[in-house]
């Protein structure tokens, strides 16, 4: 790897550090239970019902040929 693109990488997350709040347990804390407070507080699912027609209805035809003799 080049210096050039080490030394970008290692400004780049120094950086995110910062914005990150890493070097301030307080903020950190803070900005970690936000983060967390999100995905508490929506559905364990959305729009269930487009997503059991996209994966689960399978047409007649399909289901024949992978059973063939098996059919009933």
């Amino acid at each position: 790897m080049p210096d050039a693109l080490a030394r970008g990488m290692r400004m780049l997350l120094g950086q995110r550090l910062i914005d990150e709040h890493a070097y301030d347990k307080s903020l950190c804390t803070q900005a970690f239970e936000r983060l967390l407070a999100e995905p508490r507080a929506s559905p364990i699912a959305i729009d269930t019902q487009a997503a059991n027609a996209q994966h689960y209805e399978l047409p007649d035809a399909s289901v024949s040929g992978l059973l063939r003799n098996r059919f009933r």
